[in-house]
């Protein structure tokens, strides 16, 4: 509304030397309005017809401009929180990837047996599923606020996956064929845990990188948001105020300051007041002089 105001030099128009009061004044003359098919009317009013149709128009065009701004913004927020979570996961990786290939090189221990091959592939599953399960809900809250019905299923999710991984590891889990952490050899688990940290790190990474570049790519556009239908033209009529409304007005002013006259009158030609008697005289002496 302050550019609309600088735009127009409404300042002056309005005859007004408050940029709030201007606004206040402004804000009386726009309205918009949701029709029936979705879209949005906006009117507004001004002393020029021509004036009333570039003052809609620039609104419209300002809207566009404010709101892929906002969009470019958020966009751009959103790309850098992505950028540091890829970032820390690369490097992550790397340093899990070379921990692995250190600690097979030290101890020989390449291949495991095939169930407990099983069992740290399972467990490496599961906490891949729910490191990932943790990231997207870190994503989505961020993206979304932790008040959007689908981030708070997110976070549903999480617990879940997690109560059900601590189960199987503790032996609770009836049914199950993965083998209890507890009950694996000890170079076996060391294994499992460096395997599992490789494995939780390159499924992260397939889940931020798609978000991170759809992010880099939503950050450039810059595409109108407001699709407009029609643009504003100078109306024909005078919306406000209408002509016989402002002569009916004109025209009851104007009964009842002759009323008002002829009450004065009738009060005058009827008083005893010198003061009154003197204003009479001054009155008819103007209106003789006037003949």
């Amino acid at each position: 509304l302050e550019k609309v105001v600088t735009e127009f030099n409404l300042l002056k128009a309005y005859n007004l030397h408050s940029m709030e009061k201007t606004l206040k004044e402004l804000s009386k003359n726009i309205n918009a309005e949701e029709t029936k098919e979705g879209a949005f009317e906006i009117t507004a009013r001004a002393d020029d017809p021509k004036t009333a149709a570039k003052l809609v128009n620039f609104i419209v065009d300002e809207l566009n401009k404010r709101i892929i701004e906002l969009n470019v913004r958020k966009s751009h927020d959103n790309k850098m929180f992505l950028e540091d979570r890829y970032t820390e996961i690369r490097k992550n990786l790397s340093l899990a990837e070379d921990s692995l290939k250190l600690f097979q090189e030290k101890t020989g221990f390449f291949e495991a047996k095939d169930q407990i091959k099983a069992t740290i592939d399972a467990y490496s599953k599961l906490e891949s599923d729910l490191a990932t399960k943790q990231i997207e809900f870190a994503v989505m809250e961020k993206i979304m606020g932790q008040n959007a019905p689908s981030v708070k299923n997110a976070k549903i999710a999480v617990t879940e996956l997690n109560d059900k991984l601590i189960s199987i590891k503790n032996g609770n889990e009836k049914g199950s064929l993965i083998l209890p952490i507890s009950s694996m050899p000890r170079d076996a688990i060391n294994y499992y845990r460096y395997y599992r940290e490789v494995e939780i790190l390159n499924k992260m990474l397939e889940f931020i990188v798609p978000l991170y570049e759809q992010a880099k790519f939503e950050e450039q556009k810059d595409i109108p948001i407001l699709q407009i239908i029609d643009y504003a033209a100078p109306p024909e009529k005078r919306a406000f105020p209408q002509r016989i409304v402002l002569s009916l007005l004109v025209t009851a002013i104007i009964i009842f300051l002759y009323l008002i006259f002829l009450l004065l009158k009738q009060n005058l030609s009827h008083t005893e007041n010198p003061k009154l008697l003197y204003i009479k005289r001054e009155i008819f002496k103007f209106s003789s002089r006037g003949q």
